[in-house]
């Protein structure tokens, strides 16, 4: 896998960097990828959602009308779920769980992250930074504008720890991560990923 490698400085090293990942990187597993973001995102799920039966809705307390003899259906309260402004049948608790679970096999096998770094190196959405030296946020800045990269939408994944995320993080719509914390919902999400090339190091020993 063939991605550009950058100085630290912005300036273009090698239009031809290979990654060097010794996992098979011709064959994208697309139905992983997918079951892979679907559970992701339904754990990320808060039930937000919630309804009042008919035992929470105010008022109700007097019987509409008595029992017998107005010729009129019998009923027992005007919060009933059939009347206008009465409780909901089945609506949303709030207590709903979206939990979802991988398999053993899809989900310890490293597959789907090898599959989201191919994915990403295949269609020039990676870029590697050699020495990534960042002292303020200013140095953000310039490396992405030297390097002709939108910081939009952009993944910066290194292995700087708390001190490189909070120069990272004052610039807008751009996103770091470290090395340890990196999933393949950020790989398939961000617009393009700039690695550092000791975090890069780390992600071939992992994977």
């Amino acid at each position: 896998m063939k991605v550009t490698l950058f100085d630290t400085k912005g300036k273009v090293k090698d239009k031809s960097f290979d990654l060097g990942f010794s996992f098979d990187s011709n064959e994208v597993n697309e139905s992983l990828l997918n079951q892979y973001m679907y559970v992701y995102r339904s754990n990320q799920r808060i039930a937000q959602a919630k309804s009042k039966d008919r035992s929470e809705v105010r008022g109700g307390g007097r019987k509409p009308w008595k029992q017998k003899g107005t010729g009129r259906a019998r009923v027992g309260s005007n919060r009933s779920p059939i009347w206008r402004s009465g409780g909901v049948t089945f609506g949303p608790t709030g207590e709903q769980n979206y939990k979802k679970k991988m398999s053993k096999k899809m989900k310890f096998k490293k597959k789907a992250m090898q599959s989201a770094i191919t994915f990403t190196a295949s269609n020039k959405l990676m870029s590697v930074v050699e020495g990534f030296e960042v002292n303020k946020t200013a140095d953000v800045v310039n490396f992405f504008a030297s390097a002709g990269l939108d910081t939009r939408g952009t993944l910066v994944v290194h292995n700087g720890g708390t001190d490189f995320y909070k120069k990272v993080r004052n610039v807008a719509d751009l996103k770091a991560t470290d090395i340890n914390e990196l999933n393949v919902y950020d790989l398939l999400t961000a617009r393009h990923i700039v690695v550092a090339k000791e975090a890069l190091d780390e992600l071939k020993k992992k994977y």
